[in-house]
C-alpha cells in the first residue's frame, strides 16, 4: 500500500513538472500611440549668385558722414610732396587683407557723377570737379589701407588769390560710390581680356558674363 502511494506521488510530481514546462500564451499588450509628426522647417532665403573673387560695395555718403581732418599728399619730386588737409571717410572692407595688398589685388572705385541727369553713370576716382567761378577744384580721392578704404575730399586753388570755402564746415553734397574688389583668377581674366577698368560699364558686363559661365 505504501509502495502504491509512493508511485502515485511520483507520477503526480512528474505531471506537475511537465505542466509547468508548457507555458500558456500571454495576453497581447496594447499597441503604443503613434508619435506626433514634426513640423517642416521654413524654407531658407535663396542665396545670391556671385563670384568668390569679386566683391562689390555700393553706398551713399552725406555731408555728416565725412570727418575732419586728415590729409592727402602728392609727390612732386623724389624728395618733396604737397599735402592737402581733407575731410575723410573710412569704409570698412574686410576683403582688403594683408594678403590681398601684398599680392596686388585690384580695387576699382567709382563715383556717381550725374545723379540727376544720369544716375547710372559712374566715373572712376580720382574725380575732380571745377567750381562755377573756376577759382578752385573739388577733389575726391582714396587710399587703400588694411581692412578699409579711406576716402578724401579737399579743395585746391587755381589762382593765388582764390578764396576757398571753410572745408571743416563745408556742406558737401550727397555722393554715391561703388567699390569693386577683384582677386585671384578674376583679376587675371580681367587683365587678359584687356578690359578698361576705368569703364565701369565694360567691367560690369565682363563680370556678369564671367558669373554666367561659372
Amino acid at each position: 500500500m505504501k509502495t502504491m502511494t509512493k508511485i502515485a506521488f511520483a507520477m503526480l510530481a512528474m505531471m506537475l513538472t511537465f505542466t509547468s514546462c508548457d507555458p500558456e500564451d500571454g495576453i497581447d499588450g496594447i499597441d503604443g500611440i503613434d508619435g506626433i509628426d514634426g513640423k517642416n522647417g521654413e524654407q531658407g532665403i535663396p542665396g545670391q549668385n556671385g563670384n568668390a573673387n569679386v566683391n562689390v560695395d555700393v553706398f551713399e555718403l552725406k555731408s555728416t558722414d565725412w570727418q575732419w581732418n586728415s590729409f592727402y599728399g602728392f609727390s612732386t619730386s623724389p624728395s618733396s610732396f604737397t599735402e592737402y588737409y581733407t575731410r575723410f571717410y573710412d569704409r570698412n572692407i574686410p576683403s582688403l587683407t594683408e594678403d590681398f595688398i601684398t599680392k596686388e589685388g585690384i580695387v576699382l572705385v567709382y563715383m556717381q557723377n550725374s545723379p540727376l541727369s544720369s544716375p547710372l553713370s559712374y566715373t572712376p576716382l580720382p574725380f575732380v570737379i571745377l567750381n562755377a567761378d573756376q577759382e578752385y577744384e573739388y577733389h575726391y580721392r582714396y587710399e587703400i589701407r588694411k581692412g578699409k578704404l579711406r576716402f578724401h575730399f579737399f579743395l585746391s586753388a587755381l589762382r593765388n588769390n582764390a578764396v576757398l570755402p571753410q572745408l571743416s564746415t563745408y556742406n558737401m553734397p550727397t555722393a554715391k560710390f561703388k567699390v569693386v574688389v577683384l582677386t585671384g583668377t578674376m583679376k587675371t581674366d580681367l587683365t587678359a581680356a584687356k578690359i578698361d577698368i576705368n569703364n565701369l560699364e565694360a567691367v560690369h558686363k565682363f563680370l556678369k558674363s564671367a558669373d554666367k559661365n561659372k
